[in-house]
């Protein structure tokens, strides 16, 4: 049910809901002064660029040869007998993109009946499939995660210190040598750190205001720092 808050008329007639109001505040916010948000979307951006154009001339690397198909099996088939080792979310975000691929499983092989990740990724990738195309899919995915990434800290240094810091961590975000090389791979480097960072800026909501809601965000978003 739809909950409204309500205002009263100075004559003491019926209230009205105030929701239009509240909806319009963060447009206003915007419209007052804007150069916050486009300086997010230009940071972002300059991120995205870096990672994107450089991706493409990335080799893949040994951990995204048995992640990626081993994310495809956890969606294609529910079956986590490759890289059981590793948390399945992250691998499973990054091959969202193979569902809608026409996808050789190779799941009649031997090396799949073994559960031998390396070998099983090596043959899926290379021998059945076009894996120059599932690697770039894949690599968007974890791209976007990682502006998520960029975003949360942004948003976390603002609301601790104002738009100057946030948009200062954002910038060290954007331009850091280590996030870029991990941000465009489709491992579970950047994802972990998206969800650690995520359980975190939740648990510190419900300490400094603890209701129903802040409490299960913050074991909801444990639980997906676990999974990833």
């Amino acid at each position: 049910m739809k909950h409204y808050l309500r205002s009263h008329t100075p004559e003491g007639g019926r209230s009205k809901p105030v929701t239009a109001p509240l909806r319009r505040s963060v447009l206003s916010r915007f419209l007052r002064n804007p150069w916050p948000a486009l300086w997010v979307a230009l940071l972002l951006g300059a991120f995205a660029v870096q990672a994107v154009t450089s991706m493409v001339w990335k080799s893949p690397t040994i951990d995204e040869t048995m992640h990626l198909p081993a994310g495809y099996t956890y969606l294609a088939k529910r079956d986590y007998r490759v890289n059981p080792e590793h948390p399945p979310l992250v691998k499973m975000i990054s091959a969202l993109p193979l569902l809608f691929q026409k996808i050789d499983g190779n799941f009649d092989s031997e090396r799949w009946r073994d559960g031998n990740g390396g070998a099983y990724g090596w043959e899926f990738l290379y021998r059945k499939n076009d894996a120059d195309s599932l690697f770039f899919a894949a690599r968007l995915m974890m791209v976007g995660l990682s502006l998520c990434l960029g975003l949360l800290i942004f948003v976390w240094a603002r609301k601790m210190y104002g738009n100057g810091a946030g948009l200062f961590a954002l910038f060290l975000f954007a331009f850091s040598p280590n996030l870029l090389a991990h941000g465009r791979l489709a491992n579970t480097d950047v994802g972990v750190s998206l969800f650690m960072l995520l359980s975190l800026f939740c648990f510190d909501g419900a300490t400094r205001k603890l209701t129903p809601l802040s409490a299960a965000l913050a074991g909801v978003t444990l639980g997906l720092a676990l999974l990833a």
